[in-house]
């Protein structure tokens, strides 16, 4: 949900909403999206005790919820991955340069 709300794609309501918002922005593929509400609702099923808990169920998430997680967080690393400065200029510029954070806003720094 925080990665929605970095990217400005709105709040999601449920986890599922969220793996749809990033799949529509393009920041995961359909197939990962697709996984991961599964996972969601799986997750809820777990923490909620809404059935009785099939433990073949539990065990393919075990199994497969790993990769899915591990495809979902390295998109999320390449989407914030800092881009190139656009000029040699740029880095030569006497204001220090700042560090933002995917998840988090950082306000500029206040002048004394």
């Amino acid at each position: 949900m925080t990665a929605c709300l970095a990217l400005d794609l709105g709040t999601p309501s449920i986890y599922g909403d969220a793996f749809r918002r990033l799949q529509q922005a393009d920041v995961i593929e359909q197939g990962l999206a697709d996984r991961l509400v599964k996972a969601a609702g799986f997750r809820n099923v777990v923490a909620h005790a809404y059935d009785t808990i099939d433990m073949q169920r539990v065990y393919r998430a075990a199994i497969d919820g790993p990769a899915d997680l591990r495809a979902f967080l390295a998109r999320l690393r390449e989407r914030a991955q800092p881009a190139e400065p656009p000029s040699s200029s740029y880095a030569s510029s006497s204001s220090p340069a700042r560090s933002v954070s995917p998840t988090r806003r950082t306000p500029p720094a206040a002048s004394r």
